[in-house]
């Protein structure tokens, strides 16, 4: 399954592939944070986002299609995991193989790492491609479960 897969950093090209499938019904559906968002709003964040160091945002690319994205976004002394599946590939344990390429990255194997993730508890795909990357439930409040992964 990794044979054709690459995880690459974005770039500004990117911007409307993104807005397009973060706000695709199921993906909102799946999402912590559920409204429609306007391109403005995106443009914004994007900007904002691609000037963060460091950066940790990528794309995964399989035989030069671009199928999904992952970030790391830092808050204090954590990161944040956020990922995203093109509808078309979704199903497939991709969502497991974009989380398992970004902790194989050489950067997080130099450095002591924290991730934070949420699921909605009915998301189930989700829960379970960061379960199979050694990650562990830490809480469970309302609708949302939240995990936690370290390297060392």
């Amino acid at each position: 399954m990794k044979k054709n897969f690459k995880l690459i950093n974005i770039n500004r090209q990117d911007i409307h592939i993104l807005f397009k499938w973060r706000n695709e019904i199921n993906t909102r559906r799946n999402s912590i944070s559920s409204k429609k968002i306007k391109f403005i709003h995106h443009e914004q964040w994007f900007a904002k986002r691609l000037k963060q160091k460091p950066l940790f945002f990528w794309k995964l690319k399989f035989n030069n299609n671009i199928i999904g994205f992952i970030r790391l976004d830092k808050k204090n002394r954590d990161f944040y995991l956020n990922y995203l599946i093109d509808k078309s590939f979704r199903n497939r344990g991709y969502g497991s193989n974009i989380i398992r390429q970004m902790l194989k990255k050489r950067v997080f194997k130099k450095r002591k790492l924290k991730i934070l993730a949420v699921s909605k508890k009915q998301n189930f795909k989700s829960i379970k491609a960061i379960l199979s990357n050694n990650f562990y439930k830490i809480s469970k409040k309302n609708n949302i479960i939240s995990f936690k992964y370290e390297n060392r």
